[in-house]
């Protein structure tokens, strides 16, 4: 007898991103040295953005997206926006929930350059994820980012040890 195939329904589920990225996957190593990167620049970002107006899409995930962007070399903005849609480590990496709705690529490619090209920003940003990322991105792990991409977004201020 021939099966059919029945409609998926709806689940709530009680998961979280966190719990479809493997232990040992190396964003896991990855994700805390970005985090407390980007903790220490919080004021630099306050000092960037006014009080009033509209939210803006936090500049920690504009960062995180851009570094995703270089690990796994995904070719534009609407296509990470899109793979962002159902891509749970992406999700997880971002600090987003199941549900959440991606980033619209329209406003997530023109934020994150307007905000990356401000002045201080990369040189704050390269040297503290490069020196303190680039060398663990791969150690010790079956799944790796690429280290060219580490080296690639941590720029030249980690390779040539100058500023």
């Amino acid at each position: 007898m021939r099966g059919e195939v029945e409609r998926q329904a709806a689940l709530m589920l009680g998961l979280t991103p966190d719990d479809f990225v493997p232990k040992d996957h190396p964003l896991r190593r990855i994700k805390p040295l970005v985090d407390s990167v980007l903790r220490r620049m919080s004021p630099l970002f306050d000092d960037l953005y006014r009080s009033g107006g509209r939210p803006s899409i936090p500049p920690e995930q504009l960062f995180k997206s851009s570094l995703l962007m270089a690990f796994y070399t995904v070719r534009s903005e609407p296509h990470f926006c899109e793979q962002l849609r159902y891509n749970l480590l992406y999700k997880w990496f971002l600090d987003l929930n199941v549900e959440d709705e991606p980033l619209h690529p329209t406003t997530a490619g023109g934020a994150a350059r307007s905000t990356v090209a401000r002045p201080g920003i990369p040189a704050t940003v390269a040297p503290r994820v490069g020196a303190s990322g680039s060398k663990r991105c791969s150690a010790g792990s079956r799944r790796s980012v690429p280290a060219a991409s580490c080296a690639t977004w941590a720029g030249p201020a980690t390779s040539s040890g100058s500023n």
